[in-house]
C-alpha cells in the first residue's frame, strides 16, 4: 500500500486552543466563597419568606371571604355590597394585625430551618431528599410550638382578641 498519513490532529487542536483565550483553563477558583453563599442563599430565602408569608395570608384572608360570599349568595341571595358590610363591621385591625404578623415568624422558622439542613446535607441526592423530609418535619413542629407563645403574646398586648 502506500505511506501511512500523519495525524496532525492533535497539532492542530494545540494550536487552535493556544489562539482562543477563551479556552484556558483556570488554574485557581474565583468563585464565592463559603460566606458569600450563605449571604445570597439562606440570607435571600430567610428575608423573602418572611415577606412573602404575610402577603399570602392576606390573599388566603380574601379568597375565605369571596368564597364565603358565593357560599351564603348560592343560599340567601345575600348583595356583594351588603355580605362585606356585615362582614367587616365585626372585624377591627386588632383582630387581622397580630394573626397576620405571626405569620413573619412562621416564614422565618421555614427558612431557616429548610437553610440549615440544606447546607448540611451529604449523601448526595438521598441526603436531600432526607433533609427536605426532616426539614418538612422539623418547620412544622417549631410552627406548633411557636404558635403556642404567639398566642399567649397577643393575648398578653391584644386581651380583646377573641379566638
Amino acid at each position: 500500500m502506500g505511506r501511512p498519513v500523519p495525524d496532525h490532529s492533535s497539532k492542530v487542536s494545540a494550536n487552535a486552543l493556544r489562539s482562543n483565550p477563551a479556552s484556558h483553563k483556570k488554574t485557581h477558583y474565583d468563585g464565592p466563597d463559603v460566606s458569600d453563599a450563605f449571604k445570597y442563599l439562606a440570607v435571600t430565602r430567610v428575608l423573602a419568606c418572611m415577606f412573602v408569608m404575610p402577603l399570602l395570608t392576606i390573599m388566603m384572608d380574601f379568597a375565605g371571604m369571596v368564597g364565603g360570599y358565593v357560599a351564603e349568595a348560592t343560599v340567601s341571595g345575600m348583595s356583594w355590597q351588603l355580605y362585606f358590610d356585615r362582614a367587616f363591621s365585626y372585624i377591627n385591625y386588632s383582630d387581622l394585625l397580630p394573626a397576620t404578623l405571626k405569620t413573619v415568624v412562621f416564614g422565618y422558622l421555614i427558612a431557616t430551618v429548610a437553610s440549615y439542613l440544606g447546607f448540611t446535607t451529604s449523601r448526595g441526592t438521598e441526603g436531600v431528599g432526607d433533609a427536605s423530609t426532616r426539614s418538612v418535619v422539623m418547620a412544622s413542629i417549631l410552627i406548633i410550638l411557636s404558635d403556642v407563645i404567639l398566642v399567649k403574646v397577643i393575648f398578653f398586648f391584644y386581651p380583646q382578641v377573641s379566638v
